[in-house]
């Protein structure tokens, strides 16, 4: 595949456009993690929330229109750079304060 790709980036004209100059950049230098052990330090950020609203299909053929919500949190470990994505739950409020079951969508 690779091969691949080298011969279709050799031929694709917006490829060869915005090819750089024939400037040489190295190598990635090792990562220099010192006394850190796996999962000793996580960075963690929170993503979203992403909203997209798109049409439905139901079981009776019809569409419906929704809005689909997406919240993750994301942790990594610098020593490993393993990651991990996690989804948030959404919860509304008004039923966490009246402690009522949450209605399923």
């Amino acid at each position: 595949m690779v091969s691949q790709c080298i011969i279709f980036c050799k031929k694709c004209p917006e490829c060869q456009k915005h090819k750089p100059s024939k400037i040489k950049y190295g190598h990635v230098p090792p990562k220099h993690v010192g006394d850190l052990r796996p999962w000793d330090t996580v960075h963690i950020d929170l993503v979203g929330p992403y909203s997209i609203t798109t049409h439905q299909y139901q079981p009776d053929g019809s569409q419906k229109e929704v809005t689909l919500q997406l919240t993750c949190m994301t942790m990594m470990d610098p020593a490993t750079g393993w990651f991990e994505i996690l989804e948030v739950p959404n919860h509304i409020v008004e039923n966490i304060v009246n402690k009522k079951q949450p209605q399923k969508q």
